[in-house]
């Protein structure tokens, strides 16, 4: 069937809103039977529905390719639809949803995206057989990707599971745009609803704070959390609280090593300036928990197809002198061997609300 791709978009599954798009059937639906126009565009199914529009598998009739359409509520701001836009064509990284276009058809302004086929990171994880090195390798990505908005000058302001996109070869895509904030334009831009899901969120975010590098650093970190431990690690990002609890893990994943704990903790820092200075500092030194110790044979050997999936993803794994600057400050004298042979544990929680 025309339309069916080895890639399909999830956007953020976040319940239905007064501001969905109403799509007129008269403006899209022919009276021939031919599958709905947006334009030269073929809409063929809808895929999900967020609080800014609906996404559809599409297909392109002139390009002949497969597509995703994101069509906008027809209430939304126009300079909102140029901003998303706009952020996303400057984003360009192989670990980023592409654009293809944006266009208005029938008064109704939409995105023309890549389409990746695939779940996002917390339904993957939620899949028997992955254990925390995976939920690492998939973060790792995630964090070079969010590494590219950020030299584009943008933060993406929404990071959470349902973002990330999982296609082919276990590859990561960072999706949904929805408030990206042009940072050198928006410095002191208050929370408001552009605050994107408060369960992701750092504390100076809710408090009115604009995105940037260091808040999307923390909400990475809290869905890694949450996808290694099946649980966000405070019930509210209050910084009061945050600063008189422990963070949370339902469950620990067999094996986890107590320096993931201790990485993830800095990301988690009430203070932006005691988190990492980039993500791709993050991504450093998550790399080097996974890759950095394969490499020096601390894992049993069983354990070294975790290597090879690393490779098959393409991830960068050069550059150890960054690794190891990056865990500089990390204690790592108790990080538990695992047993060889030992069976890993396995998230099998439902898919946290968003």
């Amino acid at each position: 069937m025309r339309g069916h791709s080895e890639r399909a978009h999830h956007p953020d599954a976040e319940p239905t809103r007064s501001s969905a798009p109403r799509l007129d059937p008269a403006q899209l639906w022919p009276d021939d039977g031919a599958p709905p126009r947006l334009g030269r565009y073929e809409v063929l199914h809808k895929i999900g529905q967020g609080s800014h529009g609906v996404v559809f598998a599409g297909y392109d009739t002139q390009l002949q390719r497969p597509v995703a359409l994101k069509v906008f509520a027809d209430d939304r701001p126009e300079r909102e639809v140029q901003r998303e836009a706009v952020a996303m064509s400057a984003s360009r990284d192989v670990h980023v949803v592409a654009l293809h276009d944006l266009d208005r058809v029938h008064g109704l302004s939409f995105l023309v995206m890549e389409l990746i086929n695939g779940p996002n990171v917390w339904q993957y994880m939620c899949s028997p057989g992955n254990d925390w090195r995976r939920a690492v390798l998939l973060f790792i990505q995630a964090a070079h990707g969010l590494a590219a908005v950020h030299r584009a000058g943008f933060a993406h302001g929404d990071v959470k599971p349902s973002n990330l996109l999982i296609g082919r070869n276990d590859h990561v895509y960072v999706a949904d745009f929805s408030i990206a904030e042009a940072r050198e334009l928006h410095p002191t831009a208050g929370a408001g609803e552009h605050v994107g899901s408060r369960d992701y969120q750092a504390p100076e975010r809710l408090r009115g704070a604009s995105a940037n590098e260091r808040t999307d650093q923390f909400s990475l970190c809290v869905s890694l959390w949450q996808t290694v431990f099946s649980c966000l690690p405070w019930a509210s990002n209050d910084a009061q609280i945050m600063r008189a609890r422990a963070p949370v893990k339902l469950r620990r994943c067999v094996g986890s090593p107590r320096q993931l704990e201790r990485v993830l903790m800095r990301g988690l820092a009430v203070e932006p300036g005691d988190r990492f200075s980039s993500m791709d500092e993050l991504a450093a030194a998550l790399t080097d928990l996974v890759i950095g110790r394969l490499e020096r044979g601390q894992f049993s050997p069983t354990l070294r197809t975790v290597k090879k999936l690393a490779l098959g993803l393409g991830m960068r794994i050069s550059g150890r002198a960054g690794r190891q600057t990056a865990l500089a400050e990390l204690d790592a004298k108790d990080v538990p061997t695992p047993v060889p042979g030992a069976r890993l544990g396995v998230i099998d929680v439902h898919e946290p609300a968003t």
